[in-house]
């Protein structure tokens, strides 16, 4: 009898500038399941730190579309894009939870920006 091993799917989310601790901080309250990485280069690279979710049978979008309302809450210093499967990139400042859903559940990647600290 051959079995094989479900393949696991992972979201890639890279962390811009004054982004880390709160998406991080965030992705705990939420209880999202991620690993941090945090790569090592030969030449610069725009973002510094990467987070892996795993995409489970779980409602993982339903809690990682709550962890990007969350972060872009009030913050008019704060973006987060999605870059889906079909290259389609989608900003999600002034999205609903349901349309940011819908969206994650075709994600390739995410990016997250904070371009300034302490701003409310």
């Amino acid at each position: 009898m051959v079995t094989s091993t479900p393949l696991i799917s992972v979201l890639r989310v890279s962390l811009f500038k004054e982004s880390r601790e709160p998406f991080l901080a965030l992705l705990r309250e939420h209880g999202v399941a991620h690993e941090e990485m945090m790569l090592k280069a030969h030449v610069p690279m725009a973002a510094g730190f990467f987070v892996d979710i795993l995409q489970s049978s779980a409602p993982w979008a339903a809690a990682v579309a709550t962890v990007i309302c969350a972060f872009l809450k009030n913050r008019r210093s704060r973006k987060v894009i999605i870059t889906d499967k079909d290259n389609n990139v989608v900003h999600c400042e002034g999205l609903s939870l349901n349309e940011i859903e819908r969206v994650l559940k075709r994600a390739k990647n995410l990016t997250a920006i904070e371009t300034e600290h302490n701003e409310i």
